[in-house]
């Protein structure tokens, strides 16, 4: 193959002249961004392999063309993944482009094979690929303007409120009473019976209405400024709720993905080992950990 430039009026021009006995093979074209940026994740994923971007392989038909290619001792057996992407801004991936790559995985005998996606994927896509065994993927990346794929994830709490309350103080003789101002060793009477209402909702959350009375045994003492005053009990009387909060957040990670076929955030989470890129990966609670890394 001879590479010739030509000077013409309209600027430079360059082009490929190949010999008849050589064969054909497209020049290898420049990373685009986001098949640089799943590169990086697929390196993070397993550092211990060995990564190509823009890689031309020759095939049954011809060279074909892989954006990621992963090749490496991976779960104890030498694994080739090949990894296909889409930086598409408007649409999602469809079912002809599950179609493709499963033709062109077994042309060149792939291992494992996912379809990465800056958009999503069509609903026939997710199940023709789950059906051939082709994972569905987004990057996720934290602060890379590259990922225009965003997850987000609602949690929701249970939230125990007191709507109304009322209480009684019973104290020995007449006397008119601040209960902002009473005291016990140094502790307002208002504190305790905030503290004493939470732990009566917690104990009691399905109840809509707590009546709660404490009596002394014998009058106690508190202060109100600088007048003793003597207690003998107090009675609350809470009228409770029970609802649900939603909050939604974004999942991101340094250099991860997102399975769209096991509705999984998988992120790499590995630590220096002697046994190289030997890591086993379970799913656990929504992400993927490192089946031999320990876990609180």
């Amino acid at each position: 193959m001879v590479s010739v430039d030509v000077l013409g009026k309209l600027g430079r021009l360059r082009f490929e002249v190949c010999s008849p006995h050589t064969p054909y093979r497209p020049m290898a074209k420049l990373g685009k961004p986001y098949e640089n940026l799943m590169a990086l994740v697929a390196k993070a994923l397993h550092p211990g392999a060995a990564i190509e971007v823009g890689e031309w392989v020759e095939g049954p038909d011809g060279a074909r063309e892989i954006d990621v290619a992963v090749r490496g001792q991976i779960d104890d057996k030498q694994t080739f993944i090949l990894i296909e992407c889409k930086d598409w801004k408007k649409s999602d991936v469809g079912i002809a482009e599950i179609d493709a790559l499963d033709s062109k995985r077994q042309d060149l005998n792939a291992d494992k094979t996912m379809i990465v996606s800056n958009s999503g994927f069509t609903e026939p896509a997710l199940m023709k690929a789950r059906r051939k065994g082709i994972m569905c993927v987004s990057a996720l990346a934290a602060g890379d303007d590259t990922v225009r794929f965003l997850r987000n994830r609602e949690l929701l709490a249970k939230k125990l409120s007191v709507e109304r309350y009322s209480y009684k103080v019973y104290c020995v003789g007449p006397q008119e009473l601040n209960l902002q101002e009473l005291e016990y060793e140094d502790k307002k009477l208002v504190a305790w019976l905030r503290d004493r209402s939470i732990k009566l909702l917690r104990e009691n959350e399905f109840a809509a209405v707590i009546h709660h009375g404490v009596m002394f045994k014998e009058s106690v003492q508190f202060v109100m400024g600088a007048t003793a005053v003597l207690l003998r009990g107090i009675e609350l009387h809470l009228e409770c709720r029970r609802s649900w909060v939603a909050q939604t957040i974004r999942e991101d990670v340094s250099h991860g993905m997102y399975d769209h076929l096991k509705d999984a955030v998988i992120e790499s989470r590995l630590r220096e080992s002697a046994q190289g890129d030997k890591w086993s990966f379970c799913l656990t609670a929504g992400k993927i950990w490192p089946a031999n890394q320990e876990r609180a």
